[in-house]
């Protein structure tokens, strides 16, 4: 017997349960949380990009305190 046709008087909650499958509400949540995990990795190897350029071209920010203080 083919799935459709087992799965096709089931209601849709019991459709995704038996084929394993979160309904679109939580996928479109899972890949929200991807997309912006993803975006934050992005994020903080470009912001360590940049301070990496900036203290291997500027010496004083290597300092590890204030002078001043």
């Amino acid at each position: 017997m083919e799935l459709m046709e087992v799965l096709e008087h089931k209601s849709y909650e019991e459709q995704l349960k038996e084929m394993r499958v979160f309904n679109l509400q939580k996928r479109r949540f899972r890949g929200d949380l991807i997309t912006f995990y993803n975006r934050l990795k992005e994020g903080c190897s470009q912001m360590m990009k940049d301070v990496k350029a900036r203290t291997s071209i500027d010496p004083i920010l290597k300092t590890s305190g204030n002078e001043d203080q």
